[in-house]
């Protein structure tokens, strides 16, 4: 039987850590778990969060993803579990349980935190809001069908952009010819032309324009227009 030299406790009545009892030898190793400066920046727009250099939908398996990230170990196969989150206007306040293997000992810590949110704006919401767009949706035809095409092309861009923001259509402009509805994404514009094509039967004509050059990537910049006539 092992007694522990901090405290006197026995190997029976607690677990040790080499030759100490776990608690003396957490005690002495303050730093075995250590969290970086837990600062998330948040978009104040869409809601996604930024997590190594990238930018998605809050989750709790994003949420643990940042958390490994700013996690220092000295623990062997660690694990993080997340026992409990409140997400407050300001940030979020979650309880974490930190697993792993230290001198062949499985030991498990509990730590209560808080990651502060850093209020900003992703690049796509950045864009949206200086009514950035990319397609151009021209809807001709009987007026009475416009609208049901526009209801119809509104209600499908919102579901995606639920998983993608540049979904989103940024504005619609009645003309006397009819509704132009411009789109934040080529890919997306795509997506609902085809629709529209496959729903409405409608006659599509694709024209693009040159609107400059990325001199970073050195590719030229078109803009699309996608004439709907139904």
């Amino acid at each position: 039987m092992r007694v522990c030299p901090g405290c006197g406790a026995t190997s029976g009545e607690k677990e040790f850590i080499g030759q100490f009892c776990i608690d003396c030898y957490l005690k002495d190793h303050p730093d075995l778990v250590v969290f970086h400066k837990l600062e998330l920046p948040v978009c104040v727009h869409c809601g996604r969060v930024k997590v190594g250099g990238k930018w998605y939908e809050p989750s709790e398996a994003i949420l643990k993803k940042y958390m490994k990230s700013r996690m220092k170990t000295d623990l062997e196969k660690p694990d993080l579990i997340l026992d409990h989150i409140s997400v407050k206007n300001s940030g979020i306040e979650l309880k974490v349980k930190i697993c792993g293997l230290i001198e062949n000992s499985h030991i498990c810590l509990d730590r209560d935190l808080y990651i502060k949110f850093l209020k900003t704006q992703c690049p796509v919401c950045a864009k949206m809001k200086g009514d950035y767009w990319e397609v151009k949706i021209q809807i001709r035809g009987p007026r009475e069908k416009q609208q049901e095409v526009l209801n119809d092309m509104e209600k499908l861009a919102e579901s995606i952009s639920m998983k993608d923001a540049r979904a989103r259509v940024i504005r619609v402009r009645e003309i006397k010819e009819g509704i132009d509805v411009y789109v934040g994404s080529k890919k997306i514009a795509r997506d609902l032309v085809k629709r529209m094509k496959n729903k409405f039967h409608a006659e599509i004509k694709r024209t693009r324009k040159l609107t400059g050059e990325d001199a970073h990537k050195g590719k030229r910049i078109y803009k699309e227009t996608f004439s709907v006539r139904l």
